[in-house]
């Protein structure tokens, strides 16, 4: 298995990472405003990430989700094998596209050194603490066996069940309990309300 990249220093807290971060972040801003010179070096940079496509796809995917971690890049884009994940996270990091923030932090059952490494966090330069925090939310979902299924179940029904050329994308309630009495032909309650969630938050309306 792949190895997570090292973290600098200590971990801090989200909030005091993300103060310092907001720093960081609004020098590389005015560097690029400042004049041709730099803007040239953030083209130097862009360059040597577009020979690989799928670095070029993490990057445009970081760009979009701010925060996130290997398990959630992995569920969220298609054919992102783990080697795969961390040669392209690599190259950003290298490049200063994104950076570490902290690792995923640990439950309160979990001790030192069982289960393996903490997974981390990476974000882009100017992300906001409520981007690590809902990756952090959305790491754990991915965790869960019965998460998983929900979210096979909400990516089908939007391939086959729903029009994503409208404005605002909608299905019944209904619908949904369907879809899982057809798939694994009983209905959960509490599964169809895991689909009916992770729709929501792809920006679909649900009917009840």
């Amino acid at each position: 298995m792949a190895e997570e990249p090292a973290l600098e220093g200590r971990t801090e807290s989200i909030d005091k990472i993300g103060e310092g971060n907001k720093l960081l972040s609004s020098n590389v801003t005015s560097m690029v405003l400042d004049g041709e010179t730099i803007s040239l070096g953030l083209l130097s940079r862009l360059m040597k990430i577009t020979s690989s496509k799928k670095t070029m796809d993490m990057f445009f995917y970081a760009l979009r989700r701010r925060a996130f971690t290997a398990l959630v890049c992995q569920n969220e884009m298609e054919d992102m094998a783990e080697a795969t994940f961390y040669r392209c996270i690599k190259k950003l990091l290298q490049e200063k596209f994104v950076i570490t923030v902290m690792r995923v932090p640990r439950g309160p059952r979990r001790r030192r050194g069982k289960g393996g490494p903490i997974p981390v966090i990476y974000a882009v330069l100017d992300y906001d603490p409520e981007d690590v925090v809902k990756a952090i939310k959305t790491h754990k979902r991915f965790k869960s066996p019965k998460y998983q299924e929900a979210h096979k179940v909400a990516q089908l029904i939007l391939d086959e069940y729903i029009n994503m050329n409208v404005p605002q994308p909608e299905i019944k309630y209904v619908l949904i309990l369907q879809v899982l009495k057809s798939r694994i032909k009983s209905v959960q309650p509490d599964l169809a309300d895991l689909v009916a969630r992770d729709l929501h938050e792809q920006g679909i309306k649900i009917w009840r």
